[in-house]
């Protein structure tokens, strides 16, 4: 990039930020000044929203914090709205500068320190009153103040103000300790059983992004010296009657010695088996996770960015706009306190829920935002069954880049039968491939390891689907009508898919009445006729055209 098409940023002395033109743009207030000299030392990282407020804004409350970052970062970006590019982004939560588009006198070899009567200092003039900020900027004056490691070669500024520098340290999520089982020895039949129960919720906690696990039971060393240093504890007691297991579990909130969660359940031994484990680990942790999102006993900023993310994923399933809404805003607040690979996933999730109901060609916006969510989730895990399984949905379906699905699932895809999220998209990424076969086989396990899941009325919706293109039309309608059943409504909302695969189903088996019911029902709750949406091939939601031309024949018998 020429010169002439950079901004030019001065922090030595007075701040001047210049836009290619040579106008001065430099923002008016002193905090947005105070920002964007953060930022341009970040090292061109995303910073999360929650350092920000936290640096500038930490005598506010939260709220108050956040719409005063806003109202700085809308300065900035205007600031930086008379260039043809801005290296401004602030999609999805973090904030990043792009530095290969500005010019910036204290990473580009300006002098720090001269014999001349008057020396510019770092932010001179700059008087933000909060602590928080004032430390920082002790900080790099000190640093820029310092003598040099090597007089004759001095180290390139780059190098002497490492970034992002931070006013705090990188905070965990939720953590949760895992201790020995109880009431049964290690290597009995039991004690097994036991074991792969812990290891399994283990696992399920560590991938789904909000809880930090440490295990207790001496299989691992770890930072954490003991229990006391987690937020909570879980328990798994054991007692062994003749065939039959009773496995009573617990979360206990370690400040307060307060249990969070407690369950009993019996398992009959001769009936336990690797699938039999996994949906009751299913089960548990949707449990576990649900009394989390509603304790209130946490209160660090990490802790409520780890409720928020459970809100948002309980209002995403409940389907109306406004709790699509709330979810919404839940997940921005969430990545903004706490970068998690889990958390940008499932707001990248979400555009699949917005697309469906507003449609590809009024949802642009949401489509641009999924891209950055969807790639920010990969860039910082590219392991996590969970965040890819997400992620890989919303390629398939809302970025139609059915390649990059597969290729982000394929090394994770023998876990399909212990995830239920991963077992779901599979089954999706095959309707959409039209191998309806395999597709109906991942929905039947997603249905398997989520029957005690609130939201399976989505998993059952899948299999519904698969049995439709396969001309299992009755079997299709028996399907939905369970997925249906299984709707927590509230607001009268159902899942449109759900609706949608009932009328088709309903018409080609000639049950007419009760197929136009179904129809009615749905556009009743869009506001719009399915059948005209359905005519725009790019805004139906149907990335496999002969699904498309199935459902568009099938409802225009309904419709005459």
């Amino acid at each position: 990039m020429g010169a002439s098409e950079m901004y030019t940023l001065q922090l030595l002395g007075s701040v001047v930020l210049t836009a290619p033109s040579g106008a001065n743009v430099t923002p008016r207030l002193l905090k947005t000044q105070g920002l964007l000299a953060f930022l341009a030392l970040s090292g061109g990282r995303p910073v999360n929203r929650a350092t920000l407020q936290a640096l500038l804004w930490s005598d506010r409350m939260p709220k108050q914090g956040r719409d005063s970052l806003k109202k700085a970062l809308s300065e900035l970006r205007n600031c930086f709205s008379v260039g043809d590019v801005s290296p401004l982004e602030t999609k999805g939560g973090p904030v990043t500068l792009d530095l290969s588009r500005l010019n910036i006198d204290l990473l580009n070899g300006a002098p720090v320190s001269t014999n001349a009567l008057y020396v510019p200092q770092f932010l001179e003039g700059i008087d933000i009153k909060d602590e928080a900020f004032n430390s920082w900027l002790r900080d790099i004056r000190q640093k820029l103040d310092g003598p040099e490691p090597e007089p004759e070669t001095p180290a390139p500024m780059s190098r002497v103000i490492a970034g992002p520098v931070s006013s705090r340290a990188h905070a965990a999520p939720l953590s949760i300790g895992v201790l020995p089982a109880g009431g049964s020895e290690h290597n009995t039949q039991s004690g097994h059983i036991a074991n792969a129960v812990l290891n399994s919720l283990k696992q399920v906690m560590s991938q789904s992004g909000t809880f930090r696990v440490h295990d207790f039971r001496g299989s691992e060393t770890d930072e954490i010296t003991g229990p006391r240093d987690v937020d909570m504890l879980l328990h798994l007691d054991v007692t062994r009657l003749q065939n039959d297991m009773i496995m009573s579990l617990r979360a206990t909130d370690v400040a307060q010695s307060q249990i969070i969660w407690n369950y009993e359940d019996i398992v009959h031994l001769p009936d336990f088996n690797a699938q039999l484990l996994y949906s009751k680990i299913s089960q548990y942790f949707d449990q576990l996770c649900d009394r989390v999102m509603r304790f209130e006993g946490f209160s660090s900023e990490t802790h409520i960015a780890a409720r928020n993310a459970l809100g948002a994923i309980d209002h995403i399933f409940r389907l109306s706009n406004s709790d699509l809404e709330a979810a919404d805003d839940a997940l921005s607040t969430a990545v903004s306190m706490f970068e998690s690979p889990a958390y940008y996933a499932w707001y990248a999730y979400l555009s699949a829920f917005q697309v469906e109901k507003q449609g590809r060609s009024e949802a642009c916006d949401v489509v641009e935002r999924a891209k950055y969510l969807s790639r920010r989730a990969v860039e910082m895990d590219r392991n996590n069954p969970l965040s890819l399984a997400l992620v890989a949905h919303v390629y398939s379906f809302v970025l139609r880049d059915a390649e990059t699905a597969r290729e982000l699932v394929s090394p994770v895809m023998h876990l399909s039968r212990q995830n239920v999220m991963l077992a779901d998209t599979l089954a999706m990424m095959n309707f959409y491939d039209g191998n309806y076969s395999a597709a109906r086989k991942h929905a039947e396990t997603a249905c398997s390891l989520g029957m005690s899941n609130p939201y399976r009325y989505s998993f059952t919706t899948s299999l519904a689907m698969s049995r439709m293109m396969l001309g299992d039309f009755n079997g299709a309608a028996r399907s939905a009508k369970s997925a249906l059943a299984q709707h927590p409504l509230r607001n009268g909302y159902r899942f449109e898919p759900t609706l949608r695969t009932l009328a088709t189903a309903y018409s080609r088996t000639g049950q007419l009445d009760e197929g136009r019911k179904a129809l009615a029902e749905l556009d009743g709750q869009t506001g719009l006729s399915t059948l005209d949406r359905l005519r725009n091939a790019d805004d139906a939601p149907f990335p496999n055209k002969d699904v498309l031309t199935m459902v568009q024949e099938s409802l225009e018998g309904l419709y005459a």
